[in-house]
């Protein structure tokens, strides 16, 4: 389809269509826009404060995406579709749970007679085994990354199997 019948849509110079041409708009998605399209920023700010919520600052948020310095300066009205592609991948690496069923597993392999280091060591060789960094068991705020929080899960089943 070109530009212009777009364009005529738009401006309201257009005022029938064919089936076809509706087809074609209406298939578009946003996973469509080009990396510097604009987006509403709200779900983007919504990952952003779950994030600090969960004691990251805005200071690290901004290094881990790459920024210098690390400052967000992001709008609350608009973002673009990079930027919220970026915070998603972000809010996916760092997101976090209740630690408190997570430190119960660890204890009760603890109890079952599992070192410390050997389940950190199964952990890691798990995280590596998926291309994932070494786990982050560190709880902030009563919370613990998601993503450990599987891992553990994971380990737990394997080892009390």
């Amino acid at each position: 389809m070109g530009d212009t019948v777009l364009t005529d849509i738009i401006a309201g110079r257009k005022k029938q269509i064919r089936a076809r041409t509706e087809r074609k708009i209406l298939a578009v998605t946003p996973a469509a826009a080009a990396d510097h399209a604009l987006i509403p920023a709200g779900p983007t700010w919504k990952l952003i404060d779950e994030l600090l919520a969960d004691g990251w600052s805005k200071a690290e948020l901004a290094r881990r995406l790459g920024y210098s310095p690390p400052v967000l300066q992001f709008s609350r009205a608009q973002v673009t579709v990079r930027n919220g592609y970026e915070v998603a991948q972000l809010h996916a690496r760092l997101r976090s749970c209740p630690a408190e069923a997570t430190l119960e597993l660890l204890a009760e392999l603890r109890e079952e007679g599992f070192r410390m280091d050997h389940i950190t060591a199964r952990l890691n060789k798990l995280a590596a085994d998926s291309g994932a960094d070494a786990p982050d068991l560190t709880v902030r705020k009563g919370r613990i990354r998601a993503d450990a929080a599987a891992l553990v899960q994971r380990i737990y089943q394997l080892l009390t199997e």
